[in-house]
Order: C-alpha cells, then sequence, then structure tokens
C-alpha cells in the first residue's frame, strides 16, 4: 500500500504554525505525522486548534507507548483529524521516564481531561495543569502504573 497524497497546502501550513515545536513533519501511510518537542506541546495544539487555513482540529485520541528498554523514553501520542482537509495528523512527544510529566492540552481540548487521567492512571505520565489528575481505569489505592514496563516488572 502506498502513502495517501496530502494537500501540500495542509503540509505548508503545519510547517509555518510549527518551525521551532516539530522535530519532524512527514507524510505516512494514512496520516501526517509530527514529532514535537515535549516542551512546545502546548503552544504547538493551541495553534492546531482553531487555524484560519486548517479550520477546526479534533482530537480523536491520545495515549502512551512504552519503550522497549527500562532507560527508553515513553512516547505520547496525540490523533488529530482535520475534517474540513479530510485527513489526519498523527502528533509524537518523547518523554523521558526519569521526568515523565508534560503539559496538558485539557485547557484546549476538554475531551483531554479524561484522556490525560487514563495515560497517567497506566503509565504514569503526568500532566502539568490537569484539572483533576487521578485514577480513572484502576482503583483508588492501586500502585504504581501497570504500563510502565520498569525493571523487573
Amino acid at each position: 500500500m502506498s502513502a495517501a497524497a496530502f494537500d501540500p497546502r495542509v503540509l505548508g501550513r503545519l510547517r509555518e504554525l510549527l518551525p521551532e515545536a516539530a522535530e519532524e513533519i512527514v507524510e505516512g501511510r494514512d496520516a501526517i505525522r509530527v514529532q514535537l518537542e515535549r516542551g512546545s506541546l502546548r503552544r504547538a495544539m493551541g495553534k492546531l486548534v482553531h487555524d484560519e487555513i486548517l479550520g477546526n482540529a479534533v482530537l480523536a485520541d491520545l495515549t502512551a507507548v512504552s519503550g522497549s528498554g527500562p532507560s527508553s523514553p515513553f512516547e505520547l501520542l496525540y490523533a488529530l483529524s482535520l475534517p474540513e482537509w479530510g485527513c489526519r495528523i498523527a502528533l509524537r512527544v518523547a518523554v523521558p521516564r526519569e521526568s515523565s510529566r508534560v503539559d496538558s492540552v485539557a485547557a484546549t481540548w476538554p475531551c483531554a481531561e479524561w484522556l490525560e487521567r487514563e495515560v497517567w492512571d497506566l503509565f504514569g505520565i503526568g500532566f502539568e495543569g490537569h484539572p483533576d489528575l487521578r485514577r480513572i481505569v484502576l482503583p483508588e489505592g492501586f500502585e504504581g502504573h501497570p504500563l510502565r514496563r520498569e525493571p523487573g516488572s
């Protein structure tokens, strides 16, 4: 299967909106893939939510992946949809294990509040500025975060 042909105006606009934030912007098979610098996540998402050219982006999903090694970083995966362009954007953010915290995007997308709680509950990645970061999947009092893949687990 070959890569989808994305409108060059979307790619150009992403490069224009995220010049310092995006470490890489490439066309994937089914989505435009953007590797974001961790410290610019909130600012970048704020630019993408209501852009005069791209339209209204929708946060479709947020999850995390635990790296394969005990010291490899986590990766947050944000799935955005641009309905007016009929395309998807896959935003990736590397999060070091030793300081596994990023800015919350719940103020930009209220649905992120629940998604961030799930990621925190299962992976232990904290979200600065989240209005109510507490367990959502596991029972209160559960110790640890089962998907962290810590050494010895």
